[in-house]
């Protein structure tokens, strides 16, 4: 995602007695300075109607029903429409954009910097190694320091 614009709101918009929590997001993608962004990112949050802000399961807000359906944009491989935070969930989780991007960060971390072209070879070993639907973090830190890349890895003082 880009840096907000200058003087951009960063603040979410007050909560009322009337309006639903998705009504007030729904302002972000009307105003054009906003809309380029929040169209991508409101609905991936929409999935998350059905919970209150402390975490609480909800069917109504306001007296409205929730509406927890939401739609993933921008991606390779799981673009569309979900209903609820579970069905998101499954999608995020089958999408190889996603595991890559995971193994991917966890890299960064784990060797504190950003990837270079001659890691290429490296974090594709790692993805090939931990692909799939069971893909679990301790597979991809496993697959990580097991690596010929972590062994020989010496930081730079």
């Amino acid at each position: 995602m880009p840096v907000p614009p200058p003087g951009a709101d960063q603040n979410f918009p007050p909560a009322t007695k009337t309006a639903t929590t998705r009504q007030r997001f729904d302002n972000h993608r009307t105003n054009p300075t906003c809309a380029s962004c929040h169209i991508m990112m409101d609905k991936l949050g929409y999935g998350f109607e059905s919970y209150d802000a402390m975490g609480t399961f909800r069917t109504t807000e306001n007296g409205v029903m929730v509406d927890d359906s939401g739609e993933i944009i921008g991606t390779a491989d799981i673009d569309g429409p979900f209903k609820g935070a579970s069905e998101l969930s499954h999608r995020l989780a089958s999408s190889k954009q996603v595991q890559s991007c995971m193994t991917t960060q966890w890299f960064r971390f784990a060797f504190a910097r950003l990837e270079t072209d001659a890691d290429k070879c490296v974090l594709n070993a790692i993805n090939k190694k931990v692909g799939g639907l069971a893909m679990k973090v301790t597979d991809i830190l496993s697959a990580i320091v097991e690596s010929d890349a972590f062994r020989t890895y010496q930081a730079v003082k």
